[in-house]
């Protein structure tokens, strides 16, 4: 994968948006963990066990397809293969294999958006992903894994909101230091 001119691992860049995975404050990037393991199928922590080596490797790959599609289009490319998780975060989505992310300008200022609760409230209602809010540039990856309940358990929320707090505070910092 490329890096950008701040370091970060770019999983997909598009007319659109730009995808890479968030820093923890000890430079630590639990979902380009979670997506290296998964590529390789040797995905196992936090519960991840349960899925075989072809259910990742197969999840993947359409991962990899949607966010290059998200990057250049800005709406997914399938139906289900997004959602929002409230608190300004959301997931991509495949199969049983989520991988939670926020929105951000990239330049230090993080606004939380929220999904709109209705097509008929929303501008894109003729997309698979209506109820996506616009979302800035930069797409940042926090945390990835597996759906083993029927809603997403709070412990992935707490990570990604942690990831994302951290990551916000990453790019504050480099602010000031350049």
């Amino acid at each position: 994968m490329a890096k950008d001119e701040r370091g970060r691992e770019v999983i997909a860049e598009g007319a659109r948006h730009r995808i890479t995975f968030a820093f923890t404050k000890n430079r630590h990037e639990p979902a380009r963990e979670a997506w290296q393991a998964l590529g390789q199928g040797t995905w196992t922590d936090s519960g991840a066990h349960n899925l075989n080596v072809d259910e990742q490797i197969d999840s993947y790959a359409a991962l990899l397809e949607l966010f290059r599609y998200y990057a250049e289009h800005s709406e997914g490319n399938r139906p289900k293969s997004m959602n929002g998780l409230g608190d300004g975060l959301f997931e991509f989505k495949f199969r049983r294999v989520r991988f939670a992310f926020y929105d951000t300008p990239g330049n230090g200022a993080y606004k939380k958006k929220y999904c709109y609760r209705t097509p008929e409230t929303s501008p894109y209602s003729h997309s698979y992903t209506w109820m996506i809010p616009d979302l800035d540039e930069e797409i940042r990856l926090t945390n990835g894994f597996p759906k083993l309940t029927r809603q997403t358990e709070e412990r992935y929320k707490r990570d990604a909101s942690t990831c994302r707090r951290e990551d916000v505070k990453h790019d504050q910092s480099a602010l000031l230091d350049g």
